[in-house]
């Protein structure tokens, strides 16, 4: 492997674990698995090459070590040490190669649901509870993902003496809010039926039934997630993200009056925080 090469690497891996050592990756694995509480520690890191010189760091350890006797199981690198080669900076070298493993992800899931007219009054509340997660956990990511479904009716009119050929669509406008942090989520994608193309006669009103769904929809999570979430969890402060809906219809000009007398709307909501102990 040439020097310049080896640095790469090391900076590479050391985003991911920190156990003690800079390393260098060599293949992935597998292996049973248990964690250990996180702790401080000292890290010798690569500085440079030819000859390699490095130096200690302060850092934290902890995560999951290969253990035969482990409940879990790990993806592990294969990867190589550095000692120093006097026992003292800045001369190292690599040592033999050692399994580095990372924590399997678990899940933390949380659930809401309602089923009411459209405006929703009051809003839809989803908690996710800081007492689910145990002592140490660390966020990676979350997922909302909702089914939804909706309905209504609505009433278009034709005062005029000829008939009116046109086209209407509802929607349904969303939202997903998050406290005490903002900013959580995405966007909920708001909803619509297309457009209806219908005829009514002269002097005629006409009421339609509008329908969306069963669909499932996604909401991602921010790429800020982890890092606004992680202290309120912490700390032990649940989130609430609160789901708002509205409604509204439009039509082309065709007709006289247009009515959305009714929008209902179901939805079931599953929010999934992924989280390393």
């Amino acid at each position: 492997m040439g020097g310049g090469m080896k640095v790469f690497v090391v900076r590479a891996v050391m985003v991911v674990v920190a156990m003690g050592a800079a390393l260098v990756a060599a293949q992935d694995g597998q292996c049973a698995c248990s964690s250990i509480p996180s702790r401080a520690c000292t890290q010798i890191q690569l500085t440079s090459t030819g000859p390699d010189a490095c130096t200690v760091v302060d850092t934290t350890c902890g995560g999951c070590v290969c253990d035969a006797a482990g409940t879990s199981t790990c993806d592990f690198v294969n990867a190589f040490t550095y000692e120093f080669i006097d026992g003292s900076e800045p001369l190292c070298s690599q040592t033999a190669a050692t399994q580095i493993a990372t924590c399997p992800f678990e899940t933390a899931t949380f659930t809401c649901a309602t089923s009411q007219a459209v405006q929703w009054v009051p809003p839809l509340t989803c908690t996710i509870s800081a007492a689910s997660f145990p002592a140490g956990a660390t966020l990676t990511g979350a997922t909302m993902s909702i089914l939804e479904t909706a309905n209504g009716t609505a009433t278009l009119g034709n005062q005029k003496g000829t008939q009116a050929d046109g086209s209407y669509r509802a929607f349904i406008f969303q939202t997903v809010l998050s406290s005490p942090a903002e900013g959580l989520f995405g966007d909920w994608t708001d909803i619509d039926t297309g457009d209806n193309v219908v005829s009514i006669a002269p002097f005629t009103d006409l009421t339609e039934f509008v329908a969306f769904g069963p669909a499932t929809l996604t909401v991602p999570a921010n790429d800020n997630f982890t890092s606004l979430a992680q202290p309120l969890i912490d700390g032990g402060t649940d989130i609430v993200l609160t789901l708002t809906a509205d409604s509204q219809l439009t039509s082309s000009p065709d007709f006289t009056s247009v009515i959305l007398n009714s929008a209902f709307a179901t939805v079931d909501v599953t929010i999934q925080v992924t989280y390393t102990t």
